[in-house]
């Protein structure tokens, strides 16, 4: 979804129903088999994590005091199946890990991708676009929940 789609939507929301109590993220999508080349990660980031941020950041202003967002994920998004660096994993699992370091990530592996496919010499991933997608939606719920804590917004 493109921010320009995702604004739309919560518009028409907005103008119909003023508020939503709940907002679940439960889009995403794989590619069969062992397809994995840049294209493949791309694609798969741009569903699966970018898309849901541009949908949760324009539904977000909406959600009522004590609302929920929920986010689905995958066993697939376990840290040790995705990323071998052990100091990328504890950046990713700061408290106060903020959305460009994240993201800083995510081009750190489209990088490492673009120039081995295989990954075979990487030290801090490994091949599954998928499990990055997923890495990369439970690290954004954690940054998500700490910025509408003070809402008393229930994130998961």
């Amino acid at each position: 979804c493109d921010k320009d789609s995702c604004n739309k939507a919560a518009q028409t929301i907005k103008e119909k129903y003023k508020t939503i109590d709940i907002l679940v993220n439960n889009a995403g999508m794989a590619f069969k088999g062992n397809a994995f080349d840049i294209n493949v990660v791309n694609t798969t980031l741009t569903t699966n994590y970018f898309g849901t941020v541009n949908v949760t950041e324009a539904f977000l202003p909406l959600i009522n005091e004590g609302g929920r967002v929920i986010f689905t994920s995958s066993r697939a998004g376990v840290l040790n199946n995705v990323i071998k660096d052990k100091k990328i994993q504890q950046q990713l699992l700061k408290k106060d890990l903020k959305q460009q370091e994240l993201e800083a990530i995510l081009t750190d592996f489209k990088g490492e991708v673009e120039k081995d496919k295989t990954l075979s010499n990487s030290t801090k991933f490994k091949t599954s676009a998928y499990g990055m997608s997923k890495v990369a939606m439970s690290s954004y719920s954690r940054i998500v929940a700490a910025s509408v804590s003070d809402k008393k917004i229930f994130v998961a």
